[in-house]
């Protein structure tokens, strides 16, 4: 194809007011069958699977998965992904100017 290829990297993120995180729950959160201390009270049907699947994929795509907390202040998570692009070319006028006359040429 015509044209380069260029990576973005491109971030989202989410954060709440709630109850923070401890920092040593937050070594726990991305552990397999990793579980906070105090999760029994908030989820306890939770498996500890799921932040371990979504960070393994993330850094599966070249991404990223943070977390920052504070106890009392709230949590926020943060994905960073490599987007690849392609960036288009402009056009050189003969190719349009040939393009023309082929289609002139087949009517």
């Amino acid at each position: 194809f015509v044209g380069s290829v260029r990576f973005l990297q491109e971030t989202a993120s989410i954060e709440d007011t709630g109850i923070g995180i401890s920092p040593d729950n937050i070594a726990k959160l991305f552990k397999l069958f990793g579980k906070m201390d105090d999760a029994c009270s908030l989820n306890p049907q939770g498996a500890g699977l799921g932040l371990t699947i979504c960070k393994s994929n993330t850094k599966l795509l070249g991404g990223r998965l943070d977390v920052s907390s504070v106890l009392n202040k709230g949590t926020k998570f943060t994905l960073t992904i490599l987007s690849l692009i392609h960036i288009s070319e402009p056009t050189r006028p003969e190719r349009i100017s040939y393009a023309v006359f082929c289609l002139k040429k087949k009517r």
